[in-house]
């Protein structure tokens, strides 16, 4: 391996570590507001369940997203 592959295999190493930890960070943001859309979801006025089922489908959709920017690593 020449000096610059290893310089650029250390920089995408480091890219997908921070983008990794910033999905975390999100997640841990987003936590309590799908922790209260979940105990929202058995409320009895319908309106608030289904205010609370967009939320959640939101978050889900949201860290999706997220996770499409982490790098997978190559198999081998």
């Amino acid at each position: 391996m020449t000096d610059k592959t290893e310089s650029n295999d250390a920089e995408s190493s480091a890219g997908a570590h921070r983008t990794r930890r910033v999905l975390h960070d999100v997640r841990g943001l987003l936590s309590p507001a799908v922790l209260m859309a979940d105990k929202l979801t058995t409320h009895p006025d319908p309106q608030v369940r289904d205010a609370a089922e967009c939320i959640l489908n939101a978050v889900e959709q949201a860290v999706g997203r997220l996770k499409d920017l982490v790098p997978q690593p190559e198999p081998g």
